[in-house]
């Protein structure tokens, strides 16, 4: 995927993400700070309590069952994606719109950091990503689908 494919696929990623959240009532607002652009990607506001969300969309997941997480920038040998976000919760598009799901990152984390992936890719993405691979049965089990009741609780998980 070039740059420009996984520019454009994110900044969707993102305005999916904040309709959805704007009809639970939810108000999110794209991070625009650069020097933040690591940390998360939508401030959110819910019943005066503030929390951060990290958005993925992998298009492909759906086709091939795998969940794609990045957790090493290739090009400049650092940690990135999982491993560098501040992001209270991470919410994955798989495949369209219609399949959104929620986990608390800390539990993504542990996922990522307890689990032996199906497959490691050294130069996914927009080709400087090491992604673990894993079989949609093995990972989906810790996300909920996106609802105002499952994102409260996967909050709640960070406490």
């Amino acid at each position: 995927m070039s740059k420009n494919e996984a520019m454009n696929q994110w900044n969707i990623g993102e305005a999916i993400v904040i309709t959805l959240l704007t009809k639970l009532g939810i108000s999110a607002v794209k991070n625009n700070d650069y020097a933040l652009r690591y940390d998360y990607d939508l401030l959110c506001k819910y019943e005066g309590r503030e929390f951060t969300i990290e958005v993925k969309f992998d298009k492909y997941a759906g086709r091939s069952r795998n969940l794609a997480v990045e957790t090493h920038n290739t090009k400049s040998d650092s940690p990135s994606g999982i491993m560098v976000t501040k992001a209270d919760l991470w919410v994955q598009i798989v495949g369209t719109e219609k399949d959104v799901n929620v986990v608390s990152t800390q539990k993504l984390k542990n996922f990522v950091r307890d689990e032996v992936p199906y497959k490691i890719i050294e130069c996914g993405g927009d080709a400087n990503a090491r992604l673990y691979l894993y079989k949609f049965d093995h990972i989906l089990p810790i996300f909920r689908k996106l609802s105002l009741e499952n994102l409260l609780e996967e909050l709640n998980y960070n406490e």
